[in-house]
């Protein structure tokens, strides 16, 4: 029985639903008797610098693991932090409000003591896989655990966040499509358009007037089998052919190339955007700015 970990907390200090949930963790920790080091984000101590304070207090050789209350983005900030520094300590994650596209897909039981249990009763964490990219121009690197996208796909993704954090109840019942469909109709007179260089398996290509390009290790349509990198394209459209755009972002349309899309999948890519473009990796809004990156798969352990 494991008896000591962190627990790392990323919640609005004035909700106080959160509030309530945090305490409901604390009080199932406090029943099963163990001793764990809590961390809080506030508005002057980010997520990243809470993972490396919990770094600082890990030991070489040690047992170690981490209990994660926040969202996607949060997730996806102490992945890419611990990544940096070369550790893939096992993680639990239990979604703010109880709902998480990545907990849904990966996470059979995300409830606070199914989690906690796993920590605490040494369950076999499962190597997730997940995409590192590392950015050249930007000279850093990331993870992506659901999608990193560009153009108009991530306004929609950082919308859809948004909207998903503020309303989770009615994001549950509504679904992506709907609220996607929402955000769609109020940026569709706003498409710009960039260019898009990309290279599979070798092999070079270049597609003008794109408006919406994502990357992802997994898609949303549940029909669609999991690969490695699986890279889409929205290329060619104007405002008054933006349904077929609408179309490709919920998931209706087949995963296959169209007059205004592309659908690759492979091992490795290498993606290169000159414009400065609105960016997302997983709700985190990325600086908008030009882009050259290389993704590969690599897998992270979670308690699932």
């Amino acid at each position: 029985m494991r008896q000591h970990f962190h627990l790392l907390v990323d919640v609005a200090s004035d909700n106080r639903k959160h509030q309530q949930q945090v305490q409901h963790i604390h009080d199932i920790l406090t029943n099963f008797q163990v001793t764990y080091l809590t961390y809080t984000s506030t508005p002057t101590s980010d997520v990243r610098a809470l993972v490396n304070q919990i770094i600082c207090h890990h030991r070489p050789h040690t047992e170690f693991a981490i209990l994660v209350l926040g969202d996607d983005t949060t997730l996806n900030q102490v992945v890419a932090t611990l990544m940096d520094e070369g550790l893939k300590i096992p993680l639990a994650f239990i979604p703010l409000d109880g709902y998480s596209e990545f907990a849904h897909r990966w996470i059979t039981d995300a409830r606070p003591r199914a989690q906690i249990e796993g920590l605490i009763y040494h369950r076999t964490p499962q190597q997730i896989p997940i995409l590192r990219y590392r950015d050249k121009k930007a000279k850093n690197s990331g993870v992506v655990l659901k999608h990193l996208s560009f153009g108009l796909e991530a306004s929609l993704d950082l919308n859809y966040s948004a909207f998903l954090s503020k309303y989770p109840l009615i994001a549950q019942w509504s679904g992506r499509r709907f609220l996607y469909g929402i955000s769609f109709f109020t940026m569709v007179n706003h498409l710009s358009s960039f260019d898009t260089f990309y290279r599979f398996q070798g092999e070079a290509s270049k597609t003008p007037n794109c408006q919406a390009v994502s990357v992802t290790n997994h898609p949303f349509k549940v029909t669609e089998e999991a690969s490695p990198i699986i890279l889409k394209i929205i290329h060619g459209l104007s405002s008054g052919k933006a349904t077929h755009l609408l179309r490709q972002q919920v998931g209706v349309s087949t995963p296959k190339n169209t007059p205004y899309s592309i659908h690759e999948i492979g091992e490795r890519l290498t993606l290169q955007i000159s414009q400065s473009v609105p960016r997302q990796v997983d709700g985190l809004n990325l600086n908008s700015q030009a882009s050259s990156l290389t993704f590969a798969q690599e897998h992270y352990p979670f308690y699932v």
